[in-house]
């Protein structure tokens, strides 16, 4: 594994209202002055997390969009760094460090609390320091120094109980089953095949039966509580095609689309007609 490498250390004391398009990857350690930001990921879509006045660090990927306002009270350090296996999963709008076959998932924002702000200070200035050196020991130290910040990106451990919980957390909440549970598990940086004896230990069924009956669920949800078309009821299941809904169909019931049109919708059109010319029938 190629170890952190620091290009750049420097601080930022003066205001600034700015538009900026992530140039390569980088640490912020926002401590004062700031008035707004937001960050947006490649493909626009804005990132989750709420960012405060308050201090906080930050992991920075490049062609992330960054927007900001800073006031004249500003102390903002930024560690640019060159780091290969530090990388950017675009379909799960995640971070993660990649060790051979293994992603290890990163939290991207930590907000901090005033404590901490002298002895990151401190990290900074030194990184600063040392990385404008024209010795490589210096250049070394800064590089190990800066690793030491990087560490704090790590996700959390989480007891087994817990990651089984927060796995089913994201089935139930991956309404478009837009992820596989091989997927969901690489979220919560968990190995699939542990995380799925946990879960299994915990709630008696596998991961994938669990999906599954939540997937039969909502289909036939769909179909009795919804007027989506065919396509539309497709894509909320997370199919790519309007056909792959008659393999689903058939798999769970037995049956095709319009069959189960005709069950509950032509059914309920039948009854809600009935009503509304006898409102009164007793």
């Amino acid at each position: 594994m190629q170890l952190l490498h620091v290009i750049n250390c420097g601080e930022y004391r003066t205001w600034q209202r700015c538009r900026q398009v992530i140039p390569c990857r980088w640490i912020n350690l926002s401590i004062s002055g700031l008035k707004r930001h937001s960050l947006f990921h490649p493909d626009g879509t804005p990132d989750a997390s709420t960012y405060g006045s308050g201090p906080y660090l930050s992991l920075g990927y490049p062609e992330f969009v960054t927007t900001f306002e800073y006031r004249h009270d500003r102390e903002n350090w930024v560690l640019m760094m060159e780091y290969p296996e530090f990388r950017y999963d675009p379909k799960l709008h995640q971070l993660y460090l990649q060790q051979d076959d293994e992603r290890i998932f990163l939290r991207h924002f930590l907000p901090l609390q005033e404590l901490e702000i002298p002895e990151l200070r401190e990290q900074f200035a030194r990184i600063a320091k040392l990385s404008a050196g024209a010795l490589t020991a210096d250049r070394i130290k800064a590089d190990l120094c800066a690793a030491g910040v990087f560490l704090r990106f790590l996700s959390d451990e989480k007891s087994s109980a817990s990651c089984a919980e927060a796995l089913r957390e994201r089935l139930d909440n991956d309404r478009g089953h837009r992820f596989s549970v091989k997927e969901h598990c690489e979220f919560l940086n968990q190995n699939p095949d542990s995380l799925r004896r946990e879960f299994t230990a915990r709630f008696g069924i596998t991961p994938g039966v669990y999906r599954e009956r939540k997937r039969k669920n909502d289909l036939l949800s769909l179909f009795a509580y919804s007027d989506l078309s065919f396509k539309e009821i497709a894509l909320q299941l997370g199919l790519k095609h309007v056909q792959h809904l008659n393999l689903l169909t058939g798999k769970y019931f037995h049956c095709t689309p319009g069959t189960l049109n005709r069950q509950f919708r032509e059914n309920r059109n039948s009854d809600t007609a009935a009503k509304t010319a006898n409102p009164n029938p007793e």
